[in-house]
């Protein structure tokens, strides 16, 4: 351990930790705040990208437009006349044809007597059906969509779902690239590509002569949501200090429904899907600005981490200019030491060496399946994670076909998901993890069930029901976060909370299609979210308690630990184990990488 204070030497190379340098920085003084306010404009622009199909590809009403000739040429020797009988739901259509026929046999003088003619007359009819092929659209909630650009319909309606499940497909592969780019490069390069990218894409989208384009186009969005949401998170949290970091979380969490209510005016206010689709890639293209003109600098976290004090020592001179603090005098002793340490060795920045035995006791996804108590619990996390997730986004893409305006159907589904992180945030806190995650599950899975069911003069009970349930799937998706931080032993947490977050990327890229089944049976979407939904939240009961206790740090504690509490659960024992305990919902959301 260095003489100076907060500082410590590994392999050589003198370190300190930053919170240390908060304490006296300010926990969340003006600078900060600043800093808070930049990437809340980053994160409010996220629900744009998640949610914009919504509105781009929403449902229209159609009818099929039949090319039926009627009539007959001066010398013709028939009249026929086609009249639509049925037209099932404008993919297909009944035809009645009345078919009139004359044949005229002239005698030698070419008339008979009386100036009549032999001409007979015959008539047939016939009812057939085929498949339309040009239908017609309703224009009053929508200009142009990308279903009635591309007639998205019928036998091509699934092509609709698959646009929208290839953002969330990029977002799956986007979790793995953004989170090297901005561990390896830092946070606001991985914000500013994703920026650019994403801006660039959209203006594609908006811009494609074909569908194949558009899709693809939208998959590359995707792939850049993890790069703003991960990094801004991340970014703010790592100049926040310890006893703001709570508030923080919330704050940063509440950003996303607040741009999910924002799409709302958005979506109402245009009404062409070309149009909706650039703005709302100009947000992007304005928020790049701030890295062009260098209004905020790099996290100096990320830089202590790599060894750059002189770097982070620039920024934090100022940080403390602007919250008028003055930072102690081991500070700049650390400095003057770093500054030796700071030097690239050989040219080469220093990067700390794993030893062999580290590399001989990795640990990897598979061993959290290897034993009995820690398999059960991930196979429920996982169930719960893929479960959860099928309401929290369905219900806001499923909104705008609830009973009233779909507009106002959309901007409340963001409405009360601020108020379930509140419900989350306050119930995890007082009554732990698993018992409120599972009321949650069944609050948001048995409203999910009800809501398409009331009819005859009852159809808003049916849009309030999907607003309860989804209270209850935010919370619990929020929740989730909290609990998956907290659960697994330490050292096969990365890999807990990575196939996790797998669980859900697959279940939102499924999601889309769940719609489909609505040709089927209507109400077959909501009740297979709301009886998976419900059946997971009873299973999480069986995770164990996390509020308030220490994290296993190995899967033996975490086996040893489940059946301690068991045997303690009647005399109110408490096991101790290695680690540390408890959890804010900033925390593990960075931990989860969303």
């Amino acid at each position: 351990m260095s003489s100076v204070t907060g500082a410590r030497r590994e392999k050589g190379i003198l370190t300190m930790d930053f919170d240390t340098i908060l304490t006296s920085l300010g926990d969340f003084g003006p600078y900060q705040r600043k800093l808070f306010l930049f990437n809340a404009a980053f994160l409010v622009t996220v629900p744009f990208i998640v949610f914009a199909q919504v509105f781009i590809s929403d449902d229209v009403d159609f009818v099929c437009l039949a090319e039926i000739q009627n009539g007959s040429s001066p010398n013709a020797t028939s009249f026929r006349a086609t009249q639509i009988v049925e037209n099932r739901g404008g993919c297909d259509i009944f035809e009645k044809t009345l078919t009139r026929n004359w044949s005229t046999v002239y005698s030698s003088t070419d008339l008979l007597p009386g100036g009549a003619d032999n001409s007979t007359l015959s008539y047939s009819t016939n009812v057939e059906g085929r498949i339309c092929a040009k239908w017609g659209y309703d224009r009053s909630q929508h200009q142009s969509t990308t279903v009635t650009e591309w007639n998205l319909v019928c036998d091509r309606k699934w092509l609709r779902e698959l646009a929208l499940s290839a953002v969330y497909a990029g977002m799956t592969v986007g979790s793995g690239i953004c989170g090297t780019i901005s561990d390896r490069y830092g946070r606001l390069r991985a914000i500013s590509l994703a920026l650019l990218i994403q801006s660039v894409f959209c203006f594609l989208s908006a811009a494609s002569p074909h569908l194949a384009m558009f899709i693809f186009c939208q998959f590359i969005v995707g792939c850049t949501y993890p790069g703003i949401l991960v990094a801004s998170f991340t970014y703010v949290i790592e100049w926040t200090g310890p006893s703001k970091r709570a508030i923080m979380g919330n704050m940063l969490a509440l950003m996303f429904p607040v741009g999910h209510m924002i799409f709302a005016l958005v979506a109402y206010l245009l009404r062409h899907w070309r149009l909706l689709q650039i703005v709302v890639g100009i947000p992007q293209l304005a928020l790049l600005f701030v890295f062009v003109f260098r209004l905020i600098p790099e996290s100096p976290r990320w830089l202590l981490s790599l060894g750059h004090v002189n770097e982070a020592d620039i920024i934090i001179r100022e940080a403390v200019r602007a919250n008028q603090k003055t930072l102690p005098s081991s500070y700049f002793a650390y400095t003057r030491l770093s500054s030796f340490d700071d030097r690239p060795k050989n040219g080469k920045t220093y990067k700390p060496e794993t030893s062999s035995k580290s590399r001989s006791n990795s640990h990897n996804f598979t061993d959290l399946f290897k034993t009995p108590k820690l398999r059960q619990t991930t196979l429920i996390i996982l169930c719960n994670w893929f479960s959860v997730v099928l309401p929290y986004f369905g219900l806001s893409v499923f909104s705008t076909s609830l009973a009233g305006n779909r507009y106002v159907n959309f901007f409340l589904s963001g409405f009360v998901e601020v108020m379930a992180i509140f419900i989350s945030s306050y119930t995890i806190d007082r009554w732990g993890r698993p018992r409120p995650i599972a009321v949650f599950c069944l609050i948001g899975g048995v409203f999910c069930i009800l809501s398409p069911f009331p009819k005859n003069g009852f159809q808003y009970l049916g849009t309030a029901f999907a607003l309860i349930a989804k209270v209850g799937a935010a919370a619990a998706f929020w929740s989730g976060f909290v609990q998956v931080a907290e659960l697994f032993p330490t050292v096969v947490g990365n890999s807990g909370v990575s196939v996790c977050i797998l669980a859900s990327r697959v279940s939102s890229i499924i999601m889309p299609f769940l719609r489909l089944l609505s040709d089927v049976w209507q109400p077959l979407p909501y009740v297979i979210m709301g009886s998976l939904t419900t059946s997971s939240g009873a299973l999480v009961l069986l995770v164990p308690e996390t509020k308030n206790r220490p994290v296993p740090a190995t899967i033996e504690e975490f086996e040893m630990l489940h059946k301690t509490r068991r045997k303690a659960k009647g005399r109110g024992d408490i096991a101790v184990v290695s680690g540390k305990a408890g959890h804010t919902l900033c925390e593990s959301v960075m931990s989860c990488d969303v």
